[in-house]
């Protein structure tokens, strides 16, 4: 295993992109199982990544504050420390690069508690080294390129009926490889045949495309038949950058019980994405307080905006009671637009 080296850097944002090892995309792993650790590093380094290794957390915080990575695979439950518990300083050190959670313990709750600590997801133990390879390559692709139709996806179901038009906010709950069924907050009609469309967020714009109603599945949600291309329908009107720091969120006029703490995913200097514990009603208007991060990890005065809740979808089936939500900002004061707008240019360019 190398030795971290030294490393002088004096600028304040943290680059959402890597300094990569040769031109690799890098992973650190986390984890104690020196065994399993082998395993990964063979295999990730066979499927194009250069990989560093860490026991215990406190070596990987030492690995996170002297070098920036692609990806960091943690394992839950270590020597020193349980993951969740010390992911905040974690994510201190590492910035907008984002946390694989692993673990072989299965915990009724575990996923929505590793998404609400501000982990991108979780594997559990002992899984496919192939499907590590793909969630590893889509989740350091997803600043940059647009991955469609995962199980969670955010969507919006368009239907034209004569004059009438209807939008429905929905989500992909399930997959196949020739259709896909979306959960809604409503039953929405539709019969074999009928075409419709869908729309969904990339990072770069809004893409689209029209495709066929199959029926519906066992659970009563509309089946839909997979396209054989999606294209780009809208470009996004602002740049955006991946962002992972706890959110407050507090419903206007303020009322008690009506705060929400979330951890954020994404930031425009248009609003945040984000995700939290129990949903927010649909043009609420909020007030959110958050901090950027920094290299150098000193403590930055705290951005204050009011903004309006656009969409509020569950994002996961089971016991993941995990809901993401989308705040347009309706106001934010010029100099906190200034440096959400550095931040984004920093992560783009680094």
């Amino acid at each position: 295993m190398a030795t971290p080296a030294a490393r002088a850097e004096d600028n304040q944002v943290v680059p959402h992109r890597a300094i990569r090892l040769g031109n690799r995309p890098s992973v650190l792993v986390i984890d104690d199982e020196t065994n399993f650790c082998r395993v990964l590093e063979a295999k990730l380094g066979r499927s194009g990544f250069a990989t560093v290794t860490a026991p215990d957390v406190a070596t990987g915080l030492q690995w996170l504050v002297t070098r920036n990575f692609d990806l960091i695979l943690l394992d839950i439950r270590l020597p020193d420390a349980n993951a969740l518990t010390v992911l905040p300083d974690l994510r201190a050190a590492a910035g907008t690069t984002p946390f694989l959670l692993m673990t072989a313990y299965e915990e009724e709750g575990l996923r929505a508690r590793a998404l609400l600590a501000g982990a991108a997801d979780i594997l559990y133990k002992p899984f496919d080294l192939d499907a590590l390879v793909g969630v590893a390559q889509r989740l350091i692709e997803r600043g940059t390129r647009f991955t469609a139709l995962h199980i969670g996806q955010a969507v919006v179901l368009k239907r034209t009926s004569g004059r009438d038009r209807t939008e429905v906010d929905a989500r992909v709950a399930r997959k196949s490889a020739d259709s896909f069924a979306v959960a809604t907050g409503r039953r929405v009609e539709g019969s074999p045949g009928d075409r419709v469309e869908v729309q969904l967020p990339g990072e770069d714009g809004i893409y689209a495309f029209r495709t066929t109603v199959m029926g519906r599945d066992r659970e009563d949600r509309l089946l839909l038949a997979k396209p054989d291309v999606i294209r780009r329908h809208q470009r996004r009107e602002r740049s955006r950058a991946t962002l992972a720091v706890p959110v407050a969120i507090q419903l206007q006029p303020s009322a008690p019980g009506e705060s929400v703490t979330g951890v954020t995913t994404d930031i425009s200097v248009g609003g945040v994405a984000l995700v939290a514990d129990r949903p927010l009603p649909m043009r609420a208007t909020v007030a959110l307080r958050f901090t950027l991060p920094t290299r150098d990890r000193k403590a930055a005065p705290a951005i204050e905006a009011a903004g309006e809740v656009v969409r509020s979808l569950r994002a996961d089936s089971g016991d993941a009671r995990v809901f993401r939500i989308v705040i347009r900002f309706a106001r934010l004061a010029d100099r906190d637009s200034d440096r959400v707008q550095a931040f984004i240019s920093h992560a783009s360019t680094a």
